[in-house]
């Protein structure tokens, strides 16, 4: 290896180069080389010109030319320009709009019972009514109607197993069959318990259903015990968030998984969904 080899083979950083490398982060940088150099061409177009290659060069092999460009970015460039260039806002892409809101919405109809300070565990005569039922609808297919009835759709599309289009433009998916079975299950238990079920939207009955399925302790496809999981995640040029996951230890199946972003999960450990943990 060519000492000039050598040295640009210590100096590069694949995890920002090659397949890694971040097109607006790369954007930003480009642009404050060209700035800078720019300015330097104003005192000696030779030293503005060495300046552009140099940095060129910089963010060649290591990705970025200014240290914390993530940051920079992901605070100030806006969500459309960056999903332009694949940078998605979430790994699931889901969250719940209003946790605490669907705690005392689901406690107040008795569906939820209080377990230790702001916490809540399901309510044992909900839990064993839901279990009967999730038995029943596991036992056959679940049909396109029967999600349509989840949100009082007159239309309905299927587009896969978990997957349904209602009125041509809202978009379902389900993590799992389990979790697909298990909001069947719920809907007429919710449909009965909620006087106002009719005039709650679709948003807020996926927040209820989401909260339930993240208090099952069986997986409702195959009885296995279900563990929740959490992993903290700081992607480039996106606002770092916290993916809590709960899965069937048996099967595998995921029945739930949520994006909390880093701004709302002081609150999530407060009603026990996050383990608390030291900053």
């Amino acid at each position: 290896m060519t000492p000039i080899a050598d040295a640009a083979s210590r100096l590069r950083r694949p995890e920002h180069t090659g397949e890694n490398r971040c097109t607006p982060c790369t954007i930003l940088n480009v642009l404050i080389a060209a700035t800078t150099a720019a300015v330097l061409a104003t005192v000696s177009v030779t030293l503005g010109t060495l300046s552009f290659l140099v940095a060129l060069l910089a963010i060649y092999l290591r990705g970025y030319l200014v240290p914390g460009t993530p940051r920079i970015t992901r605070r100030y460039f806006p969500a459309p320009l960056l999903r332009a260039f694949g940078k998605q806002p979430s790994s699931s892409g889901v969250t719940i709009s209003d946790l605490e809101g669907a705690n005392e919405a689901l406690a107040a109809v008795g569906i939820l019972a209080p377990a230790s300070d702001a916490t809540y565990r399901l309510a044992s005569g909900f839990r064993e009514e839901w279990r009967d039922r999730i038995r029943a609808v596991r036992s056959r297919d679940v049909t396109p109607e029967e999600v349509a009835t989840l949100f009082d759709a007159d239309e309905i599309d299927r587009y896969g197993e978990t997957s349904f289009v209602l009125g041509k433009n809202k978009s379902l998916r389900w993590n799992s069959r389990a979790a697909l079975v298990a909001d069947v299950a719920a809907g007429e238990l919710l449909r009965s318990a909620f006087d106002d079920w009719g005039s709650t939207d679709a948003t807020t009955r996926e927040d209820l259903f989401r909260r339930l399925r993240l208090l099952l302790d069986r997986c409702p496809r195959c009885d296995g015990p279900v563990a929740t999981d959490e992993h903290h995640v700081d992607p480039c040029c996106q606002r770092p968030y916290t993916v809590v996951e709960s899965f069937c230890r048996s099967c595998d199946e995921v029945l739930t998984a949520i994006d909390v972003p880093d701004t709302r999960a002081e609150s999530w450990r407060e009603l026990g969904v996050l383990e608390a943990r030291s900053e």
